[in-house]
């Protein structure tokens, strides 16, 4: 359109001229008489902000302004663009959520760090011998898992499980921010000897840190001592790795006892979301193997020759 002087230098359509007073009223306020009017105020409110995994909570939008446009993240990796939409936690951790909104006039964003507290329906303690794939798609009742910022611990089919259709994978969804997750495993070890961990591992070009590992804790998770690297730069990546860990020697070293609150955590930590950083877990078992030396075969026989019939008796 030719906005040159003459009849038409000063026609437009409404649309044109709602946008164009928009933008002068964001941008420059100061032109256009104090701004534009109603700004967009981001606002919004849980039905509930902690529980059990899984955990549905409803969102409702508060905002004031008459916002058009929503943008919700769940600090999950989930997000939406409904005005008051719901969502599902199926991983224990705490999670930050965040709600954009806009209108004629711009753009505003609400952040509630740490909003959402999600735990798992477990904490009891197995009696051996205890196994798992989490083929049932979720963890049972002796584990809990937790994360730091916006890490997560999902049981998920993706990324190729060591065997069955599941497991359970340890990773950041966002990028940059370090994280450490957690998975707890409660068992009944008293009077237990002889104790075998086995599990199966690998890693998604996750770096080396201190903090990766296996911890013992004999007091239920009120104190933990790493008795296991799992350096992720030391093997393969993305190649599963089997380890059979001696829980009694590793727990004698550590000072730990086997009691019946003991826990063993597996712990992750890094900046990145899988395949870029990342850990995966399976196949976890824990038995008594025994010990002790392998039986002898003996016996004897009394007497070892005689008429028929012959009586002998064997021990």
């Amino acid at each position: 359109m030719d906005y040159t002087d003459d009849a038409c230098m000063n026609q437009f359509t409404q649309g044109q001229s709602d946008r164009a007073d928009a933008q002068m009223a964001a941008y420059r306020p100061s032109m256009f008489g104090g701004g534009c009017s109603p700004t967009a105020v981001a606002a919004f409110t849980a039905n509930t902000t902690s529980g059990t995994a899984p955990l549905n909570v409803s969102f409702t939008d508060q905002s004031t302004g008459s916002p058009t446009a929503w943008d919700w993240t769940f600090g999950d990796g989930g997000t939406s663009t409904s005005a008051n939409p719901s969502h599902t936690y199926n991983s224990a951790g705490t999670y930050t959520v965040s709600l954009t909104v806009t209108n004629a006039c711009g753009i505003d964003t609400e952040t509630k760090t740490n909003y959402i507290t999600v735990t798992n329906p477990g904490g009891g303690y197995a009696s051996l011998p205890y196994s798992t794939g989490f083929e049932g798609g979720a963890v049972d009742q002796y584990w809990t898992t937790q994360s730091s910022g916006n890490g997560r611990v999902n049981i998920t089919t993706s990324n190729t499980p060591h065997s069955g259709s599941w497991h359970m994978t340890m990773d950041d969804p966002t990028n940059g921010g370090y994280v450490t997750n957690e998975a707890w495993l409660g068992l009944d070890l008293a009077g237990a000897s002889n104790v075998e961990l086995d599990f199966w591992w690998k890693d998604f070009s996750d770096e080396t840190h201190t903090q990766d590992g296996v911890f013992f804790s004999s007091n239920g998770g009120s104190s933990f001592t790493k008795v296991f690297d799992l350096p992720g730069q030391s093997y393969t990546n993305n190649s599963w790795n089997n380890f059979t860990l001696d829980v009694d020697a590793l727990a004698s070293g550590a000072g730990v006892s086997l009691t019946s609150t003991f826990v063993i955590k597996f712990q992750q930590y890094d900046n990145y979301p899988i395949a870029t950083d990342g850990m995966a877990f399976d196949d976890i078992s824990v038995t008594e193997t025994g010990g002790g030396s392998p039986p002898v075969a003996d016996f004897s026989g009394t007497p070892t020759s005689g008429d028929a019939p012959l009586n002998v008796s064997f021990s």
